[in-house]
């Protein structure tokens, strides 16, 4: 995790007019700078930059924020990885917090010795297609233009063990390893199958890397019948593992390297900011695996990155819309013909990040999948990859190409024109959950309907609370013939079911296993106390998990059990002269009641199989889970919010609506953890829903994001339904109650201090005037 005082001190050094300027041809307007906006399409400048405030503004689509968010916007990067590329432009190294979801070193994704040798690598492989025929006219048989080769960096990895000597200086260095472009062995059994690939019988990997008995490579489809031979490359009917291939010297299996890819088609991955990181090969002729992608490195990871999202940027500006396709050489041929804003997968599955880094840029993204029973099952990982990430402003949409075609086939037969057509009438996210849904069941049978109601409830549970999963609701409800209502209720076990389920994984003797939490000590009632969490030494937005309970309305013990006046700022209810709900003295759960005051209306009771019963109030009337939720017939007392609530509250207003962390702000006296969160949701852009900004922030504080998320769905949070103008009421109300706060906090440091000089008593009388002022 990166502490928020080095984000700060890192805007600090930036200077926004310069890295904007990178990207938008600026002109000086007065004190600010202007051009057009790089986020929408624009003939005339509505995109303002201002040097002053180092904020960037367009007037024409909303969009707006800090140096870091320009990046995370104009190039999808990550919140890490845009906040490394400013640090690395001014000089400065980035610090983690280490046991805070961050590594405690600096990522090696940034090293510039591994860029620069993969740039070096890229270099050669160009080279030794201009001198490979063979090669030349594969592509040409595929239709594939010089151009669009030179666009895209497309090589050649020639046919040889250790072509990659004649592009470093030093082949057995340890970055050629580290970067996944060389594999190494012992030496000790077998040799290495030629081009990744393994004896007729032997297992194959991505990597190829020979083993005992033939054994290859880490995971991969296996070669034809028969076991493989002690030397990995004969199989048992005395075939070899690729037509042509040899095994390599003694003399270099001693040398234990050689290159990954050979006799291959090269295609470079390049990051958002166009620096190569990995590559994918394709192989000329008919071979096993017909794609090879690098493995995972420091630099490259197959499930965060996209092919073609670096040179497909402009063009999904201009069209607003990203084509998700499944190969290399469909996103090439697509931009040969004027599709230029498609991008691939790395050869799996799309994931919840790959939407997430398209959904930054654009407002639709489209899937294209063929029309066979592998494409639509691909179709479906993606469908529900993207329910996360579900907003009312965004269009995710799939379409399905005839069987007999893929993208390449396509676009080079219809033209830019046809695919078009196509795209039109791409199926929406909705229509295709419903559509598939319906066709696995029998909806005239109660029992069909009640299976389909078991295949929905995930899906739309894993939607989060917008209008489209309403009206989703709506629609799975008539199908089910059942009223909304009773479909919410069904959700609602089903939400709660998860987390039990995740409670118990979360590990045993955290929780009380039936009803009520158990607390002990420094553990809240979701399981994790203070210690874990040393916020005060953060400069990130503070863990509210304790602070959340005072919502919650579950107790924080001490090892007796019992409250303590000094907890009830970080504990639930329970604690000392607030009152509340007290654990146990002996930290078991049993024996909970109700507290009001300093020694008064302390009720005892055991613990019941479906809640917390409490043996008796002040009156006599117990509380009793099972009857409803009811207090001898009438609700328990409303417990005060409390300072810390008081910050969950505003933290989930502004994560509610991030325009309130966009206002001006005085963030003087306020507490850390809310000006930090505030500082993380202004790297959003404007109008984010609730949803993208979990999404957005759920690396950088997760534990915020988890309690966020938990309280937004909880039952009577009022601040959910309220509008803008509510909302922003009710945070300035509650930001000057917290500064009001932090004021007397400092006036009592101050006097606490004892007036030594004649600049403390300046300064009391200076926060006094300010205390009345606020």
């Amino acid at each position: 995790m990166i502490p928020q005082s080095f984000i700060q001190e890192l805007l600090s050094r930036v200077d926004i007019v310069d890295v904007v300027g990178r990207y938008v041809q600026l002109k000086k307007a007065g004190a600010n700078y202007s051009g057009l906006c790089p986020f929408h399409a624009e003939k005339s400048p509505s995109f303002t930059v201002a040097p002053t405030k180092q904020f960037y503004h367009c007037f024409g689509c909303g969009a707006n924020g800090t140096a870091i968010g320009f990046l995370i916007e104009h190039l999808g990067l990550s919140f890490p990885d845009a906040v490394a590329d400013l640090a690395q432009s001014v000089g400065l190294t980035v610090p983690h917090e280490p046991g805070r979801g961050g590594d405690t070193t600096p990522s090696a994704s940034r090293d510039p010795d591994l860029l620069e040798l993969m740039t070096r690598i890229t270099q050669f492989y160009k080279r030794r297609l201009k001198d490979t025929p063979r090669a030349i006219d594969y592509l040409k048989r595929r239709g594939l233009s010089g151009e669009t080769a030179a666009r895209y960096g497309i090589g050649y990895a020639p046919d040889a063990w250790r072509g990659l000597e004649a592009a470093v200086p030093d082949y057995d260095a340890p970055a050629l390893l580290t970067t996944g472009m060389v594999i190494e062995h012992d030496g000790a059994s077998g040799h290495a199958p030629a081009n990744g690939r393994g004896g007729s019988g032997g297992p194959v990997g991505t990597a190829g890397a020979p083993g005992a008995a033939g054994a290859t490579g880490t995971a991969g489809a296996t070669g034809g019948a028969g076991a493989a031979s002690a030397d990995g490359v004969t199989g048992a009917d005395g075939t070899i593992g690729q037509a042509d291939a040899a095994p390599p010297p003694a003399a270099m299996t001693r040398r234990r390297r050689f290159d990954r890819f050979r006799d291959r088609i090269m295609f470079p991955i390049r990051n958002p900011r166009g620096q190569i990181i990995g590559f994918g090969g394709r192989v000329l002729d008919k071979g096993e695996p017909k794609y090879m992608n690098s493995p995972e490195t420091p630099l490259f990871s197959k499930g965060h990155e996209l092919y073609g999202l670096y040179e497909a940027r402009d063009a999904m500006r201009q069209t607003d819309c990203a084509i998700v396709v499944e190969g290399y050489m469909d996103v090439v041929m697509l931009a040969q013909h004027g599709v230029r804003n498609a991008v691939a997968t790395l050869g799996t599955a799309t994931t919840a990040d790959h939407v997430r880094k398209l959904l930054r840029q654009v407002e639709r993204v489209v899937f294209a999948f063929d029309g066979d029973k592998a494409g639509r099952k691909a179709a479906w990982r993606a469908l529900e990859a993207c329910l996360p990430m579900v907003a009312d402003t965004k269009r995710l949409e799939f379409l399905f190409l005839p069987p007999e075609h893929d993208p390449d086939s396509y676009v080079r037969e219809h033209g830019a024109d046809g695919f078009g057509r196509l795209l039109d009438g791409a199926e929406s996210l909705s229509a295709l959950l419903l559509r598939e849904l319906t066709s696995r069941v029998d909806l005239e049978q109660a029992e069909g309907r009640a299976h389909f109601l078991a295949e929905a409830r995930p899906l739309l549970l894993a939607m989060p609370q917008a209008a489209l999963r309403m009206q989703l609701v709506h629609r799975v409800a008539e199908y089910a013939r059942i009223g909304t209502g009773e479909l919410n209720d069904y959700l609602r076990q089903g939400a709660a079911a998860a987390r039990d389920r995740a409670d118990q994984r979360a590990g045993a003797g955290r929780f009380a296993p039936a009803g009520g939490h158990r607390s002990s000590a420094g553990d809240s009632a979701y399981g994790r106390g203070r210690e874990g969490h040393p916020a005060e030494e953060s400069g990130h937005p503070a863990p509210l998990d304790d602070r959340w309970a005072h919502d919650e309305g579950w107790a924080h013990a001490d090892p007796g059990g019992q409250g303590d006046a000094a907890e009830r700022f970080t504990g639930g209810w329970g604690g000392g002269a607030q009152g509340g709900w007290l654990g146990s003295r002996d930290g078991s759960g049993q024996g909970g009641g109700w507290f009001k005051g300093r020694g008064d209306g302390r009720s005892g009771g055991g613990r019941g199989a479906d809640g917390w019963r409490g043996g008796g109030n002040r009156q006599g009337r117990p509380w009793d889970a099972a009857r409803g939720g009811r207090y001898g017939g009438a609700p328990p007392p409303r417990v005060p919010i409390q300072p810390p609530a008081l910050i969950s509250r505003v933290c989930l207003l502004a994560a509610l609506h991030p325009t309130l962390a966009l206002d001006p702000l005085d963030e003087g006296f306020l507490p850390e953890a809310l000006t930090g969160w505030l500082a993380l949701l202004r790297t959003l852009p404007a109008g984010a829903s609730f949803a993208v900004v979990c999404e957005s922030l759920r690396e950088q504080a997760p534990d915020m994001v988890r309690l966020l998320e938990r309280q937004a769905g909880a039952p009577r949070q009022i601040v959910v339904d309220m509008g803008l103008e509510d909302a922003r009421k009710e945070f300035d109300g509650a930001l000057r109650q917290l500064r009001q706060r932090g004021l007397r906090e400092a006036i009592d440091a101050l006097v606490g201090g004892g007036l030594a000089s004649a600049e403390d008593r300046q300064r009391l009388q200076e926060l006094q005037a300010l205390r009345i002022k606020t």
